[in-house]
């Protein structure tokens, strides 16, 4: 079970990673970052390790990728 586990979040992670770069939307591009993010907290969580995956959600997903979200819609780009 852990194995499924594990190659699923990495095949998620690997693929919103790439949907980061290749996004032309930049607000879809920040969602899947933040996916990318809580991809990587949840591996973190599979290894066994506690505060780690907690302060990746916290700080990256919950600090760093809303305000990146906040700043590309304060942009006002024109699609």
């Amino acid at each position: 079970m852990e194995s499924f586990l594990f190659w699923l979040w990495s095949v998620s992670g690997v693929f919103s990673g790439y949907q980061v770069i290749s996004s032309n939307n930049p607000i879809m591009s920040v969602f899947w970052l933040i996916l990318a993010f809580l991809n990587a907290a949840f591996l973190l969580l599979l290894l066994g390790l506690e505060f780690l995956p907690i302060l990746f959600c916290i700080v990256y997903g919950g600090a760093i990728g809303i305000m990146f979200l906040f700043v590309v819609m304060l942009l006002n780009i024109k699609l």
